[in-house]
């Protein structure tokens, strides 16, 4: 099941590129995405209740972790492509591009959907390396889909932030290398994580500590994290909305997931987590600090929700660096939360740049009016996104913060709530001169393309089942998972 799981995505990317009939290249992806997304989902249900598989070789590992990881990627990515096949045919309905770069936008985001697979489902610690860098190689691509010399600038940044950050990782798998190699480890099992974590109370807790401080930097600089976020806002404007909403929901979660990695080799290393909780409250606090102050003077609305994912990554940073429980289980759900959410404000935010044709908060006034469906939608995303119940995210903030007041972090847990209020005045301040006003007198009423519909009811639909009623393996897999990183 592993490997199927990752050959449909880069056969379907093969196919893609030299498919020449659009309809036929629709089709293709996605129907492979549908089988990867049931695949991946009947694997996270087949970890939950009968435990961890291996591939044959052992090349291949899929704990309650990674086949987290791998359900809500290759759930993202369905509604995606769904969404992005509606997208794109707007956008040469309108000739903005041609069969060429529909070819290529297809064959790019399989390829990209294949490296995140891999990234999670592989137990070498290299050949997830290898795969995060892979995931820049064809986002860079994608971010500068347009072409034009904002979108070129934004893929530049992208790669050069990104390569830096993934060097000091490569600099950290290195050390972890030497440990493991130093403990008297076998040579063919140096590399596997689930050997090395089973062996780390026997590295040298001083070379684990370099060797983490490498890895939060240099993966942290890819999940988003303030003082290393400057590739994001760019990023996820310039793009194409699909791919703004994979970029933020999947891929700073991936990065996210190879930091997790290593913070249980390093905790069994040191014989306590203190080190690494620490990490990962000083990036915590910055993230969501600088975030929420930004998103209060936004200019553009992508770039208002980019920021928004720094924020929820510093979120989960907090969960995990707070150490209790509670707070790392909400950090857990948090994940699934923020992937649905905020992949359903960019679907919307598609939405309104499809009819509006401006990413500038100043030139979209009246969206009520204009496209009603789009902005009741829009309104959803907005109170998911900032915790107001029934919402899932109003849960897991809840658990966050209830186990932050546990812990002995409690005043630091009480002045976070400050950066959450200012992040809710934010958006609503932003969303009420988007929604109403009088509305520009050449649009006609309407979304531009009603099919975009689809994706995100199926969206919403999936973010409601987790508020409403979480499936029990779900909630299994959540304790599973807080049982490997504690």
């Amino acid at each position: 099941m592993l490997s199927i799981i990752l050959a449909i995505p880069f056969f379907a990317a093969v196919a893609s590129f030299f498919t020449r009939e659009k309809r036929n290249i629709e089709l293709l992806n996605v129907c492979s995405q549908a089988v990867v997304m049931v695949l991946s989902v009947v694997l996270a249900v087949w970890v939950a209740r009968d435990g961890a598989l291996f591939s044959p070789g052992g090349f291949l590992m899929a704990d309650a972790l990674s086949a987290y990881m791998a359900a809500i990627i290759g759930t993202i990515s369905f509604v995606v492509i769904v969404y992005s096949v509606f997208y794109l045919s707007e956008e040469m309905r309108n000739e903005i591009i041609g069969m060429r770069r529909f070819r290529q936008y297809f064959a790019l985001l399989q390829l990209f959907i294949f490296t995140m697979l891999l990234a999670v489902l592989s137990d070498n610690l290299a050949v997830m390396w290898i795969a995060i860098e892979g995931t820049t190689l064809a986002t860079a691509f994608l971010i500068s889909f347009y072409n034009n010399e904002k979108t070129l600038e934004a893929a530049w940044k992208y790669i050069i932030i990104c390569t830096v950050g993934i060097t000091l990782a490569l600099f950290g798998t290195i050390l972890t290398y030497y440990a493991s190699l130093k403990s008297g480890m076998p040579a063919v099992d140096v590399l596997l994580w689930s050997s090395i974590a089973a062996q780390a109370h026997a590295f040298g807790p001083e070379l684990m500590k370099i060797a983490f401080i490498f890895i939060f930097v240099g993966y942290g600089t890819k999940v988003g994290l303030v003082p290393m976020h400057t590739w994001l806002p760019d990023a996820h404007t310039r793009a194409p909305s699909p791919i703004s909403a994979l970029m933020s929901g999947v891929l700073l979660n991936v990065a996210l997931y190879s930091i997790l990695r290593f913070k249980v080799i390093t905790d069994a290393a040191l014989g306590a987590a203190d080190f690494t909780n620490r990490l990962f409250l000083i990036f915590g606090v910055t993230s969501v600090v600088a975030a929420a102050f930004i998103i209060l003077v936004a200019r553009k609305y992508k770039r208002m929700l980019a920021y928004s994912s720094i924020e929820n990554m510093g979120l989960i940073s907090l969960g995990i660096g707070f150490g209790h429980p509670l707070a790392v289980m909400g950090a857990l759900w948090h994940i699934v939360n923020h992937a649905l959410a905020k992949s359903l404000l960019f679907f919307t935010a598609g939405n309104v740049f499809l009819k509006y044709h401006s990413g500038k908060i100043g030139n979209v006034r009246g969206m009520l009016t204009v496209i009603p469906w789009t902005s009741f939608f829009f309104i959803c995303g907005i109170l998911a996104i900032v915790g107001v119940p029934p919402f899932s995210i109003f849960f897991s903030k809840l658990l966050i913060f209830s186990g932050g007041f546990a812990s002995s972090y409690g005043i630091l847990a009480f002045l976070m709530l400050l950066p959450l209020a200012v992040v809710f005045a934010g958006f609503f301040r932003h969303a009420g001169a988007m929604l109403f006003g009088e509305p520009p007198q050449e649009l006609e009423k309407g979304e531009a393309r009603p099919l975009t519909i689809i994706p995100i009811l199926f969206t919403i639909a999936l973010l409601l089942v987790f508020s409403i009623a979480p499936p029990a393996d779900f909630m299994r897999l959540l304790e599973q998972m807080r049982a490997i990183i504690q």
